[in-house]
């Protein structure tokens, strides 16, 4: 009988990962076209490599935070779309995941911010100020929120986050080192402050998907 309830759970779990990975798909390029469009009214903002950076990581950050709050509201809705294997695990996690998903959308307000600051003397959305004051309430808040909540969630949780930050530090050794090395020896060019912190964001993010697939947490459930 187990083998048989676990066998008809496996097309459910495929059909229940196409349905996510389509709607995410589609969420992003939905988000990405609009972000693009509404940006591409300004003057040369999409010209800087760095901006785009910026403007695509945000968005990934956003969007996650945003669908992880919807699916902790909605539960029917967060059980077709979180890997979780039913509303009551949601409801356990609830806590854990509304505070993650508000760091990820206070990290796209942060990149957000410094996408529409000025540059080069001309004007975008933002001026400085406005700029500087949101970028800088939400780095604030983001801080407050980790520390506050810094010990949220099972031990597995924490030692992804630990992995994470691991992962985080080792590429950017590699990465920067590399990009360093070659900005000192004249094949490459000084990296942007937005290129690296929008950088250093993604980094971040692709640490966590590695080291959560290493525990397993990335598996269909």
């Amino acid at each position: 009988m187990m083998v048989e309830t676990n066998a008809g759970a496996q097309p459910a779990k495929l059909r229940k990962l196409i349905f996510q990975l389509l709607f995410g798909a589609i969420c992003g390029a939905v988000g990405m076209g609009g972000a693009l469009w509404v940006l591409d009214q300004q003057q040369g903002l999409l010209q800087e490599p760095g901006r785009l950076l910026a403007v695509g990581t945000g968005l990934v950050y956003l969007l996650t935070g945003l669908l992880v709050l919807a699916g902790v509201l909605m539960p029917g809705f967060g059980v077709r779309t979180l890997n979780v294997e039913d509303a009551d695990e949601i409801q356990e996690q609830r806590t854990a995941l509304i505070v993650g998903a508000c760091a990820f959308v206070l990290v796209a307000l942060f990149l957000g911010a410094l996408v529409l600051a000025p540059a080069g003397g001309n004007l975008f959305v933002l001026t400085r100020g406005q700029s500087a004051l949101l970028a800088g309430a939400s780095a604030v808040a983001l801080v407050i929120l980790t520390l506050r909540y810094r010990h949220t969630g099972d031990e597995l949780k924490r030692e992804i986050g630990r992995d994470a930050c691991s992962w985080t530090v080792g590429m950017l050794f590699l990465l920067l080192g590399g990009w360093g090395a070659a900005a000192q020896l004249g094949y490459a060019g000084a990296p942007d402050p937005l290129t690296l912190i929008a950088g250093l964001f993604a980094l971040y993010l692709l640490a966590v998907f590695i080291a959560a697939g290493q525990r397993g947490m990335l598996k269909p459930r």
